[in-house]
């Protein structure tokens, strides 16, 4: 079916736009969480908003960056509204 082949389509290209994301801000932000500072293995980060796209945030690199699972812990639970992105 048509649709089904589409929709298909657009999750791997969402897919690889997303990790293409994650890795230029892994290389900009040189491996380090954007909260803590300390280095991490990408697979070991999360990405992450600074303004969640339900409060009108876009996927840009202003509003994109990588933290690592303990900050981002911290940071879900100040904000109910937080977005995580893998």
């Amino acid at each position: 079916e048509p649709k089904d082949d589409q929709l298909e389509k657009d999750e791997k290209r969402f897919k690889k736009d997303r990790t293409e994301e994650m890795d230029r801000a892994y290389k900009r932000q040189k491996g380090k969480c954007a909260e803590c500072g300390e280095h991490f293995e990408k697979e070991e980060m999360v990405g992450s908003f600074i303004e969640t796209i339900s409060e009108g945030g876009t996927l840009t690199k202003g509003n994109y960056y990588l933290v690592c699972h303990k900050c981002e812990m911290e940071k879900a639970k100040a904000s109910p509204n937080h977005q995580i992105t893998r």
